[in-house]
């Protein structure tokens, strides 16, 4: 099962253990409460035990010691044993205020981070003077892990959607770091449609920066100002998936 699988399996349902595989379209919905069978639409069976639950899970990922993250979108972040068993909250994240698609997004390692601890997360923050207006946010941070847990330190904002507009779905804010380590994200159209071709944007975006923010200045729109600059792709809707293959190849 490949780490891509993985983690959107696990942010879709749950953690499980797979015994067999059957149809992905499944007429069914696990919950926690002993081994479960699901027939899919093809009669194939799927047999998988749950090892956790959770609310709105919306990202996964592993730590290089087999432990593993799973944020929710009300804006827990869960570490969870090697078993797949939750052993904590992680402190010190960003405060959310979970609306329509909304709340807490996706979470990833530097390429380094056994030695330098950092990560990089998104959620959606609101407007400080109008609520009704909101847009997503990337964060580099420092993850210590404990037993029952850990904590993120030295958090700083590195990048935001622009501008803040209202409605609470297509945010988009997945992450990807590139073998050759620049940072990309999927910026949603936020359901607007004109703002994925408006280059006075990054609305409708598959963006391209630097793990500090930083631009880079082979960006195939550079110098065309600042939102323009950071444009990957343009006019994408709602980029819900976005990761490298073997090759080094983005898809989205």
């Amino acid at each position: 099962m490949s780490h891509h699988f993985t983690r959107a399996l696990g942010a879709v349902v749950s953690t499980f253990v797979l015994a067999q595989c059957g149809s992905p379209q499944v007429s069914a919905q696990t919950q926690n409460n002993g081994p479960q069978t699901i027939t899919g639409t093809d009669g194939m069976k799927l047999s998988a035990m749950p090892l956790e639950t959770f609310g709105s899970a919306w990202a996964m990922t592993f730590l290089p010691d087999g432990r593993a993250v799973v944020t929710e979108k009300a804006g827990d972040i869960w570490l969870l044993s090697t078993e797949g068993k939750k052993l904590g909250k992680l402190s010190n994240v960003p405060t959310v205020d979970p609306r329509g698609q909304g709340g807490m997004g996706d979470f990833i390692l530097h390429a380094d981070f056994a030695d330098n601890g950092t990560v990089f997360l998104s959620y959606v923050e609101r407007d400080a003077d109008d609520d009704s207006l909101s847009g997503a946010a990337v964060e580099r941070a420092t993850l210590t892990v404990t037993e029952t847990g850990g904590a993120l330190s030295d958090r700083e904002v590195i990048w935001r959607q622009s501008t803040k507009v209202e409605g609470n779905g297509h945010y988009g804010h997945r992450l990807a770091i590139s073998p050759d380590g620049h940072l990309f994200i999927s910026s949603g159209e936020r359901q607007k449609f004109n703002p994925a071709q408006n280059m006075a944007m990054n609305l409708g975006k598959i963006i391209r920066i630097n793990q500090d923010g930083s631009v880079p200045e082979d960006n195939p729109f550079f110098g065309n100002g600042a939102a323009t600059d950071q444009v990957w792709t343009l006019g994408h809707r709602n980029p819900l998936g976005i990761a490298f293959d073997s090759e080094g190849r983005l898809w989205e």
